[in-house]
C-alpha cells in the first residue's frame, strides 16, 4: 500500500554517488578549501578547552551527494511517473496481474494522495490493512506447514513490507538540496528511471529462472535474436492471460463500452483462430519517443497505414492499442468505406469503435472528409492516430 504524490524524486544516479564517495575517500587532508579552513577555525574558537571530543568531530566533513536545486527539472522525475513505469513494466512482463496492478496504481496515485494523509494516519492504515493481516497469515501458515516454500517466501517478504512507510515522507513532499553536484543539461531523469526499472525486470526474471517456479514471467515478451528485436505476444492460443477476458476488457484504462465489448469478443476469436499474434514493440516505442520530443501542444498527428490482406488487419491494430496502452499509442480512428455505414446496427457499432466513413465512388474528393478529420483532431488533446488503408480494398 503506497502513496505517491506528484512531487519530484530527490535522487542521484548510483554511479555518481560511487565516484563522489571514492573521490572523497582518497582526498588528502590538505585539499580543503580556504572557506573550509576558515569555518573550522571559527567553530574551534567557540569550543571550551575541555570539549576535545567536539573538536575531533569538527574535523569530519559532511557532504551532500544530491543534485543541486539549480539543476534542470529534466534531471529528475515525479513519483507518479515512477509508479506508472513500474506498473506498465510489471503488467506487460507478467510480474503482476494487470487488474491488480492498475487497481493499485489508482489507489497509490489518486485515492491516497487525495486524502492528504499525515504520516501517523498512513502508518495506522498500513498496520491495519497490510501488516496485521500479513502477520496473521504468516503465523497461521507457520503452524500449518513450517518448512514449506510458501512459509519461506512469507518470511523473506516481511522485512520489505514496511517500505511504503519508509518512503512516505519522501514521496509526499519536495526536497531541495545545495551541493556541488549539478546535473548535466542533457541528463534525462525519466529515461534513467525507466532504464533502472527495466534492469529490475531483468534481475527479477533471472531470479525466477534460477528458482524454476514452473512459469515464465516473460512468456508474452518474445526476443528474436536473428533480427535483433523484441515483440509482444498480444493474442492467440499461446498468449498467457492471468484473468478472464471479460474482467480484462472491463478494467483496461481506455476505451468506450463498444471498444471494450469488441476487445472481449476479439480476444476469444483470436484465441480460437490463431496461435499467436505479435507486435513489434520497439517500433511503437520509437514512435512514442519521437512524439515526446515535440511540445505537448504542437505534436503532429500520426497516420497508421497497415496492409489490408484480410479483415483482421484493422481489428488487430485497434486490439493492440487497446491491449497495451503502455505502448503510448491511443486507439486509432479508422477510415472505413461508407458501405459499412449502410449496414443496419453494424454501421453504428463500427462508428462507436472509432471509425469514420469515407466515400470511394470514384466521383472525386469526398466533401465531408475534411469535416470528419477536423472533428477528430479537435476531439483529441494532443495527437490523433488515424488508420488508413491506402489500397482502398484488400491487398
Amino acid at each position: 500500500m503506497w502513496c505517491f504524490g506528484k512531487e519530484l524524486v530527490p535522487f542521484v544516479p548510483a554511479d555518481v554517488v560511487c565516484r563522489f564517495v571514492i573521490a572523497k575517500a582518497f582526498q588528502k587532508s590538505n585539499e580543503h578549501t580556504e572557506e573550509d579552513i576558515a569555518s573550522f577555525a571559527e567553530e574551534k574558537k567557540e569550543l571550551s578547552d575541555g570539549d576535545s571530543c567536539r573538536e575531533r568531530d569538527l574535523q569530519t566533513t559532511i557532504s551532500t551527494v544530491a543534485w543541486d536545486a539549480s539543476s534542470s527539472t529534466k534531471s529528475t522525475f515525479s513519483w507518479v511517473s515512477y509508479a506508472f513505469a513500474i506498473t506498465h513494466i510489471g503488467s506487460v512482463c507478467n510480474h503482476v496481474d494487470r487488474v491488480v496492478a492498475y487497481a493499485g496504481l489508482l489507489l497509490s496515485t489518486n485515492v491516497f494522495p487525495w486524502f492528504n494523509f499525515r504520516y501517523d494516519t498512513f502508518q495506522r492504515l498500513h498496520s491495519l490493512f497490510v501488516r496485521a493481516p500479513f502477520d496473521t497469515l504468516s503465523s497461521l501458515w507457520t503452524k500449518i506447514s513450517a518448512k514449506s516454500n510458501f512459509t519461506n517466501n512469507l518470511s523473506n517478504l516481511s522485512p520489505v513490507l514496511d517500505l511504503p512507510l519508509l518512503f512516505f515522507p519522501f514521496a509526499n513532499q519536495n526536497f531541495y538540496f545545495q551541493s556541488d553536484l549539478v546535473a548535466p543539461p542533457d541528463f534525462n531523469g525519466e529515461r534513467y528511471m525507466f532504464s533502472c526499472a527495466v534492469a529490475a525486470h531483468h534481475f527479477i526474471e533471472m531470479i525466477q529462472k534460477k528458482r524454476s517456479y514452473g512459469y515464465n514471467t516473460g512468456k508474452n515478451v518474445l526476443t528474436h535474436s536473428e533480427i535483433n528485436t523484441v515483440t509482444l505476444l498480444v493474442a492467440g492460443s499461446n498468449h498467457d492471460k492471468q484473468t478472464s477476458d471479460f474482467l480484462w476488457a472491463l478494467t483496461q484504462p481506455s476505451g468506450n463500452l463498444i471498444v471494450r465489448a469488441g476487445g472481449w469478443i476479439l480476444a476469444k476469436i483470436f484465441r480460437r483462430t490463431a496461435e499467436q499474434i505479435e507486435v513489434d514493440a520497439s517500433s511503437f516505442v520509437e514512435l512514442a519517443r519521437t512524439l515526446s520530443e515535440y511540445p505537448l501542444d504542437s505534436r503532429p498527428h500520426v497516420i497508421i497505414a497497415p496492409t489490408h490482406r484480410s479483415f483482421y488487419d484493422f481489428l488487430i491494430i485497434s486490439f493492440i492499442c487497446f491491449s497495451y496502452p503502455e505502448l503510448g499509442i491511443d486507439i486509432p480512428f479508422i477510415a472505413a468505406a461508407d458501405d459499412f455505414m449502410k449496414i443496419p446496427i453494424i454501421g453504428r457499432l463500427i462508428r462507436g469503435a472509432q471509425a469514420f466513413f469515407i466515400k470511394r465512388d470514384g466521383k472525386g474528393i469526398d466533401p465531408d472528409l475534411r469535416r470528419e478529420l477536423q472533428c477528430i483532431t479537435d476531439a483529441t488533446e494532443t495527437t490523433a492516430y488515424i488508420e488508413v488503408f491506402i489500397e482502398g480494398k484488400r491487398s
